[in-house]
């Protein structure tokens, strides 16, 4: 009998039926975080190349810094069916604390504070998702164009799911990172133990190196985030070339 990686996931049922084990959800991440960023970057080989991408590198960060300006209006366009009835009462309110009221009591410097927010935070949370899932020794980032192989039919097998969950995202910084970051920097934790307290992360993750260790499963692990981000912008500089 092989053995199997077991991993705690909080009281998740497994089953066969389970979302999480089922194709594409199991990869829902490539999605967003490394197949839609395109045309505007670059990511895989797969994907077509334009005379811009040469400078991606260089301009990701203004690429990255209205990431989190679009939510209010995805929320009102791709909202699920149970938030459909409220999505314009949720807009509506956004535009009033987001837009109107910041003007009315200061004015265009307010709007521009409110800006200035956004763009803080969406470069922030742009690096933080795009270091996790862009790196040279992952699949996608050895230009494969598609995650780990999977039926696409679904469902996986557990020890597929996890293998693929470990293989395909970046861990970076320590404790302290993990207590600041709230666990993101810990992604492959993250994604295998989703039903852990987050502060728990950076101590699974001495214990899970060494079990990827022991059954060759390649753990991807960055000192800090600016080695993390190093490496994403050199990877972009490659797939500009």
């Amino acid at each position: 009998m092989r053995p199997r990686i077991g991993i705690s996931l909080g009281s998740q049922d497994f089953s066969p039926s389970f979302p999480l084990l089922r194709t594409p959800a199991a990869c829902v991440w490539w999605q967003w975080d490394v197949k839609s960023p395109h045309p505007i970057l670059r990511l895989v080989e797969a994907q077509s190349k334009h005379w811009y991408h040469a400078y991606q590198w260089l301009y990701v960060p203004l690429a990255l810094s209205m990431v989190t300006a679009t939510y209010p209006f995805d929320n009102l366009l791709l909202s699920k069916a149970y938030l459909r009835p409220k999505r314009w009462l949720f807009f509506a309110i956004w535009v009033a604390l987001a837009i109107v009221l910041p003007y009315l009591n200061h004015g265009w410097r307010g709007l521009g504070h409110v800006a200035l927010m956004y763009v803080t935070v969406s470069i922030i949370m742009g690096y933080s998702f795009q270091v996790s899932h862009n790196h040279r020794t992952l699949r996608c980032g050895d230009r494969a164009g598609t995650p780990a192989p999977y039926d696409p039919k679904g469902p996986i097998d557990i020890d597929a799911w996890l293998r693929l969950q470990i293989e395909e995202s970046v861990s970076w910084g320590g404790y302290w990172s993990t207590l600041v970051w709230g666990g993101l920097n810990m992604q492959i934790e993250h994604h295998i133990c989703p039903g852990h307290d987050t502060t728990l992360y950076y101590f699974i993750s001495l214990e899970l190196k060494k079990i990827c260790a022991k059954y060759g499963i390649r753990y991807t692990y960055e000192p800090s985030l600016v080695t993390a981000v190093r490496q994403y912008h050199r990877d972009l500089y490659h797939m500009g070339q």
